[in-house]
């Protein structure tokens, strides 16, 4: 997951201390949970095993139940947390719970239990276990016992009625903390495929070919012009190509870059590294004749938008370049698309709202691609992206709006190629920002 996720173990009661370990093993940040304010900046929550009337009781009296309905991360409760957060309690999963199903202390049991995207069963201990009686239609069963479902999933929520905790197997956590990265990561991603959109736009006035052409002339003249051993050139390429840039304006960017005019010579790659409002971290990458008016124009754009130009590295180790392909989702059959991403070399495929991204490392793009679109699914587009490997959350309207302006703003400046920030803003309100 990059950077170490930081999860926080409600403390109140129960076997937090287990799951801390398991946790730490795993290479998280484990924060022990007492308080509503030690929430703030957590990417996950687990509510962990023990007693569930005494876990409420607790939690109403120091004001975590109701901060945990509003924690927007990746929530996972166990046994007792399981039933914590079922539809009678906190109402953040859309089940109910029989109490002690399975019997009580002295009926406790251990099982191998199949689990759903497993390939090998996964020992389960179950102590004094409930079970899900019944659940919501959007609730995704993924395990059960003698027909009783005992592991769920509904969005962010996974809940268990087992103890994964007190094994030595770490893929239940291991899963907890894939989910916790995917609704980091969601917010960010809507923006990619609402950013491709608007740029395809840009291209009926000509200005984004033209940053295009300039990313490739540069490439090829310091790489040379063969894509295949320039990687820059390569993912200047298939950047473009994602747009619809035509063939003819590639191959005459590459000649101009490699020897045929001297454009490639007056630019030269700058990035620049500043936070916007909320501490948002914003990565600007730019070609630029002129450091000095390049400089000048994004420090001001920094500026009328809240924010302020940092020093170098100031932000850089927040991303990890990656490779990304988006795929429109409609009618996609998501199995398939993912044996041929892993076939061709992607590291991930995850599903946001309308679209798919597939990730990779750099030197796996081109292949990836390649791959998807031979196997008949439609690209919405192509190239490298600086990753978060944290995200901020955003929920107010104005500050979200004024994050978002930033961010365009620098884009429409002719100097900057790419602008990358760590905002995770809900879908919803970006696409009412955006309209």
């Amino acid at each position: 997951m990059g950077l170490r996720p930081r999860i926080g173990v409600l403390a109140l009661q129960g076997a937090f201390r287990e799951h801390a370990t398991m946790l730490e093993r795993l290479g998280a940040e484990v924060v022990e949970v007492r308080l509503p304010q030690q929430l703030d900046g957590l990417g996950g929550l687990i509510v962990p095993g023990g007693e569930s009337t005494t876990i409420m009781r607790l939690a109403g009296l120091y004001g975590l139940d109701e901060a945990i309905k509003g924690f927007e991360g990746a929530v996972f409760g166990t046994c007792a947390g399981m039933i914590v957060l079922d539809r009678e309690r906190l109402g953040l999963i859309d089940i109910s719970v029989e109490r002690n199903a399975f019997g009580r202390q002295v009926a406790s049991f251990e099982a191998d239990i199949e689990i759903a995207d497993e390939d090998e069963p996964f020992r389960a201990v179950f102590i004094r276990a409930p079970w899900i009686r019944d659940a919501g239609l959007d609730v995704d069963i993924l395990a059960a016992v003698d027909g009783h479902p005992v592991l769920a999933r509904e969005g962010r929520i996974l809940v268990s009625s087992f103890h994964p905790e007190l094994t030595a197997d770490t893929r239940i956590h291991e899963r907890f903390l894939r989910l916790v990265r995917d609704v980091q990561v969601s917010g960010h991603s809507k923006w990619s495929s609402i950013k491709h959109k608007k740029g395809a736009a840009d291209v009926k006035r000509g200005k984004l070919f033209s940053k295009l052409s300039r990313a490739i002339i540069v490439a090829a003249k310091e790489g040379g012009p063969d894509p295949a051993s320039n990687l820059a050139l390569q993912n200047a390429v298939e950047k473009a190509r994602s747009y619809s840039m035509p063939k003819d304006n590639i191959e005459r960017a590459i000649a101009r870059g490699s020897g045929e005019g001297s454009d490639g010579a007056t630019f030269e790659t700058v990035i620049y590294e500043g936070y916007g409002p909320e501490g948002v971290a914003v990565l600007v990458e730019a070609l630029t004749d002129n450091r000095n008016r390049t400089a000048s124009d994004v420090r001001f754009l920094f500026s009328k938008h809240g924010g302020n130009l940092g020093a170098t590295g100031a932000v850089a180790w927040q991303f990890e370049r990656r490779g990304i392909v988006l795929v429109e989702a409609d009618d996609v059959d998501e199995d398939e698309l993912v044996l041929v991403s892993a076939d061709a070399g992607a590291d991930d495929v995850e599903r946001d709202g309308s679209t798919y991204q597939i990730s990779s490392t750099p030197e796996s793009l081109t292949a990836v691609r390649q791959a998807i679109e031979s196997a008949g699914f439609a690209v919405e587009s192509a190239g490298l992206s600086m990753v978060p490997k944290t995200t901020v959350e955003i929920a107010d309207e104005s500050v979200a709006k004024t994050v978002v302006r930033l961010v365009e703003g620098l884009e429409d400046n002719d100097d900057v190629q790419d602008v990358f920030a760590n905002f995770d803003i809900p879908e919803q309100l970006l696409e009412a920002i955006i309209s």
